[in-house]
């Protein structure tokens, strides 16, 4: 039979219960939180406090872009086309794309600076400022090689909101610098995201034109970046704009923390320049150039292998490099007292010196340090013929320029349509098929196989269109005065 266990007695209910209440105390926090420590508060409130100007400082400013551009495109009639299968008659239809975009204000004239993407290909463009105010806006210029552009608003019209933003010092960026991206990502208008400097001088090959390679020295920041951002300001905790925010990298569209923005010490001189003359002009060099390692260094003999710079590996006949007498392997270590990290460092402080303005570059020749002043060229008039004549020196052998005033005074006894045109002879390498014509250096090319070269931008035209095999009748004026004519057979350009 079994026995039932005896109930327990009102006093051992009690010690059980105290019992359990103590084994189960780890469950519970019985103990009073510490005082916060006021300093730490103090420091932390301290921060919130320079965010919050920072934001007021900066919003002030910013801008949000609303660009669009109508498109053509052709549609079959759907009225002959039930199905859709593309057949029977067509007809254009418009269609309307909207873009959006950040900038900021920079002048109480009404310019406003933005990239050069927000703003491209658009015909229409709206400003939307803080207090919600539209005004349409024009296209001031713009640089696709920086990825900046320069729009502007009637000051009258946008009166008061021209609230231009603060400059800050670029160069002055340190990373771990605190920073905050302003601007409208996805449409939400100020919008303000804090993150600290990544790094400086980033070159990710990002902005590019027609495949040309773009000036690039971003900041590299964690602040979050997402489209509609672009254009619109980084800035310090003082509220100085210190970049431009334009790129991401993303494995998904959105932001990563991986954000680059145009320092303000690059975007400034282009902005500066677009509202000066509606476009960007750049300092020529006229040298190809490669970053200068140790390894260079050791291949070339020199002591110091911690030498940082660019080495020039060919200098262009004629350009303002020669004419200033820098060498093939002269190593360039300064422009204007800013040193040279490396090749692309040394191409965008020349692009940064305007044509006409005489630069002064440190350079390493052998085991002794020179200067030289250059008087720079104009980086578009050389695009128009420099990569002729380089390729002309690459495929034939010869390099070219417009001819100079001394070698016109050689053309004055031609009749008069050869006086104001050809093409001048800078240079020619042993054994290529220009030296094996008979080709030198001072003709002046007229005419190819008759047909006439009126300047050197002719002269590369014709020879581009050149073909392997062809054979090319020069028609030249020798530096003897005489016409001659010289005949060249173009080379097979694939194993040039």
């Amino acid at each position: 039979m079994f026995r039932s266990k005896p109930a327990l007695s009102a006093a051992a209910a009690v010690v059980a219960a105290a019992s359990l209440a103590v084994n189960t105390s780890w469950a519970q926090n019985t103990t009073a939180p510490a005082p916060a420590p006021e300093a730490a508060i103090s420091v932390a409130e301290s921060l919130s406090a320079a965010f919050r100007h920072a934001s007021e400082v900066a919003l002030r400013s910013v801008v949000q872009i609303r660009s669009s551009q109508v498109v053509q495109r052709q549609v079959t009639d759907p009225r002959f086309d039930p199905f859709g299968m593309g057949l029977g008659p067509r007809r254009t239809q418009e269609l309307e794309r909207r873009g959006l975009g950040s900038g900021f204000v920079v002048s109480a004239d009404g310019y406003i600076i933005t990239n050069n993407h927000v703003i491209a290909d658009a015909t229409r463009l709206v400003v939307v400022f803080h207090d919600d105010t539209e005004i349409e806006a024009t296209l001031v210029g713009a640089d696709p090689l920086t990825d900046l552009a320069v729009i502007k608003v009637d000051p009258e019209e946008a009166s008061h909101r021209l609230i231009p933003a603060a400059i800050g010092d670029s160069n002055k960026v340190q990373v771990g610098d605190w920073v905050l991206a302003v601007g409208s990502p996805l449409e939400l208008d100020e919008t303000v995201t804090a993150g600290i400097i990544s790094a400086t001088g980033r070159r990710q090959g990002i902005i590019r034109d027609e495949r040309r390679q773009g000036y690039e020295s971003f900041l590299q920041t964690d602040a979050a970046i997402n489209p509609g951002n672009s254009g619109g300001p980084l800035v310090n905790l003082r509220g100085e704009v210190i970049g431009i925010n334009t790129a991401i990298k993303s494995n998904s569209g959105g932001s990563i923390g991986l954000g680059f923005a145009i320092p303000t010490a690059l975007a400034k001189n282009v902005a500066d320049q677009i509202i000066e003359t509606g476009r960007v002009n750049r300092g020529y060099l006229g040298v190809q150039m490669g970053t200068f390692t140790p390894e260079a260094a050791e291949l070339l003999g020199h002591a110091d292998t911690t030498v940082r710079g660019a080495v020039l590996t060919f200098v262009e006949p004629g350009s303002p490099a020669e004419q200033a007498g820098l060498e093939v392997n002269d190593v360039i270590v300064e422009v204007n007292g800013s040193a040279v990290r490396d090749a692309d460092d040394l191409r965008l402080q020349i692009a940064s010196v305007r044509p006409g303005e005489t630069a002064s570059l440190k350079a390493i020749r052998g085991d002794e340090m020179i200067t030289l002043e250059v008087a720079m060229g104009d980086q578009r008039a050389a695009d128009a013929g420099a990569p002729a004549a380089a390729e002309a020196l690459r495929v034939f052998g010869f390099a070219f320029a417009p001819p100079t005033d001394e070698a016109r005074e050689r053309l004055r006894p031609l009749p008069t349509h050869f006086r104001r045109g050809g093409a001048e002879v800078t240079r020619v390498e042993p054994e290529s098929a220009a030296a094996q014509a008979g080709v030198e250096v001072g003709d002046i090319v007229l005419a190819i196989n008759n047909l006439r070269v009126d300047s050197a931008e002719t002269l590369g035209s014709l020879l581009a269109r050149a073909r392997s095999g062809m054979r090319l009748e020069f028609t030249v004026v020798t530096p003897g005065d005489e016409v001659q004519t010289k005949v060249l057979r173009v080379p097979d350009r694939r194993n040039r």
